[in-house]
């Protein structure tokens, strides 16, 4: 069995100590996103590891008492530590791939943002430099790059988002994950917990909408050319 690899899925909860940047004036997809003013930056780092076999077994006690009325009573269930996925860590010399949602604030009538860019550095030396591609969509613009890691020299990849120019960008939904792997990504509520959007294998977003009462009213799906409206119910109830 491959050795276990924990996506970087949002880019809300892994950039914690950056929790004072984010922002609910944008989002691609949820209730906020990072807010990087002009000249700013945000950085995580990583390890990289080599390549190697999951030995780790995860297991399952269930513990019981003897009861006068009932032999064998499950009291509870415990699971070790290691059930939990490990820390994120690429292996050495594998080809990754890297896709964000960027948005700058300022009035576009461009075709790409430029003012903008993630930058991956290896600490062996290297770097690669990234830039949005494609349309722009409902003022969002996505990233989608592969790069590799490089086969020697290096121990720790350091992924940055940096605002470039002179106007705040917004930085959303970023993930990176083995370019032989697809990831699906779900972003919910944090109040009710309902579904809000799922994000496809290319990061495209799926909307879902709801009225007062929690019914789901409204599908939404994102494209290259636009968000388009797939599905939409109403209901109502008659009265007497």
């Amino acid at each position: 069995m491959v050795r276990r690899v924990e996506n970087l899925d949002r880019l809300k909860v892994l950039i914690s100590s950056y929790k004072s940047k984010l922002s609910s004036l944008q989002k691609h997809t949820g209730k906020s996103s990072l807010k990087l003013n002009a000249g700013e930056q945000a950085a995580i780092s990583v390890s990289i590891v080599t390549l190697q076999q999951d030995t780790v077994r995860p297991s399952l006690s269930f513990n019981t008492i003897n009861l006068t009325c009932l032999m064998g009573a499950l009291t509870d269930i415990r699971a070790s530590n290691s059930i939990l996925l490990p820390t994120f860590s690429p292996f050495i010399g594998k080809k990754m791939v890297l896709s964000a949602w960027v948005k700058e604030e300022q009035t576009c009538t461009c075709t790409s943002f430029t003012s903008n860019r993630i930058v991956v550095t290896f600490n062996g030396g290297s770097s690669v430099f990234l830039a949005p591609t494609g349309n722009i969509i409902e003022g969002w613009q996505r990233y989608e790059s592969v790069f590799d890691i490089p086969s020697t020299g290096s121990t720790t990849m350091t992924v940055s988002l940096e605002a470039t120019g002179s106007t705040a960008v917004y930085f959303d939904d970023l993930r990176i994950h083995p370019f032989n792997a697809n990831m699906k990504s779900f972003v919910y509520n944090p109040v009710n917990l309902r579904l809000m959007a799922e994000l496809d294998e290319n990061n495209y977003s799926t909307f879902y909408e709801y009225d007062d009462d929690g019914t789901l009213i409204r599908v939404k799906k994102e494209t290259e050319r636009g968000v388009k409206t797939i599905k939409e119910t109403r209901s109502a109830l008659l009265k007497q």
